[in-house]
């Protein structure tokens, strides 16, 4: 069984200030801490990469690698309930006070998340994506949980522009099925907010990185596990709100990431609706307009 927490909790008090400060850091991070390199780690809780390595070093392991393992091995045991930071959550929304404001701190709170988003870095992400999408085969979606509903609202909005989905979310008894039959050629979407991370998730994204599969993360921080093993990270940085602004800022992506897609599958969109009404007009079928749904008969 991993130790390493007991060993820290052990140790601590025994330990140079800077030492102490660095597994406080550690302990507070574990997703983001077990994909930072040594600088990385270093920079993040303000110590020197020396601080660092004797630290590991006082904690018995003979290497970053070996440590780095168990700390990653740690996050993902953790992964397992998804309920640590939405708890975390919730306590701080009490303690800042945001319950029961009201409708109008709730619009106050979408308009500057939109502000947020609307940077160039970002809508670049999203291009990027776009991009992906469109030269893959075929495209796999996995929201889980809190992320559920978002999964399937990308899914039916790419799927309105002809492109080939499978949904991983509905898929539970034979997600593993569908993952081995995978290819590069393919992409996979995963949502995931960082307050409530799935195992499942974490497992699909760790797979396809394994079988070098393209993969984007749709997220609201870059304090995941899953961050640095996606292709592409589509981070709106709003883990800090409540998780109705955070749920509100992943759509927000979700809505121009498609909105990109069908920009430039626009020729292609038009394509199809010619064929689909020229279908129609062949076996006179009829569908209800704006003032009825349905003009007799069968419907």
């Amino acid at each position: 069984m991993n130790d390493l927490l007991t060993k820290i909790q052990d140790k601590l008090d025994l330990m140079p200030r800077r030492q102490r400060t660095l597994c406080e850091y550690i302990c507070k991070n574990l997703f983001e801490c077990s994909a930072l390199t040594i600088v990385e780690m270093a920079e993040k809780a303000r110590v020197g990469t020396t601080t660092v390595i004797r630290t590991i070093q006082a904690l018995g392991y003979e290497s970053y690698v070996q440590f780095k393992n168990d700390l990653h091995e740690v996050a993902v045991e953790q992964a397992k309930t998804s309920y640590a930071g939405y708890w975390d959550l919730t306590r701080r929304q009490l303690e800042q006070g945001r319950d029961g404001e009201g409708v109008s701190t709730l619009l106050t709170e979408c308009e500057i998340v939109s502000k947020r988003l609307n940077q160039r870095e970002f809508i670049g992400k999203i291009e990027e994506g776009a991009g992906m999408i469109l030269r893959a085969r075929r495209i796999f979606i996995i929201g889980l949980r809190s992320s559920y509903p978002l999964g399937l609202y990308l899914g039916s909005l790419l799927t309105r522009h002809g492109l080939s989905v499978c949904q991983l979310s509905d898929s539970a008894d034979y997600m593993y099925d569908v993952l081995a039959g995978m290819t590069g050629e393919d992409v996979l979407i995963a949502v995931a907010s960082a307050h409530l991370i799935v195992k499942r998730t974490v497992e699909v994204v760790r797979i396809c990185h394994d079988r070098n599969i393209p993969t984007i993360i749709l997220t609201d921080s870059s304090d995941t596990i899953l961050y640095k093993e996606a292709t592409l990270a589509i981070n709106t940085e709003c883990t800090d709100w409540n998780m109705t602004m955070t749920a509100v800022s992943i759509f927000i992506a979700i809505e121009l990431l498609c909105q990109e897609v069908g920009a430039r599958t626009v020729s292609i969109t038009q394509g199809r609706l010619k064929q689909i009404e020229d279908f129609l007009r062949t076996y006179q079928l009829e569908i209800w307009d704006s003032g009825s749904i349905g003009t007799g008969g069968d419907q």
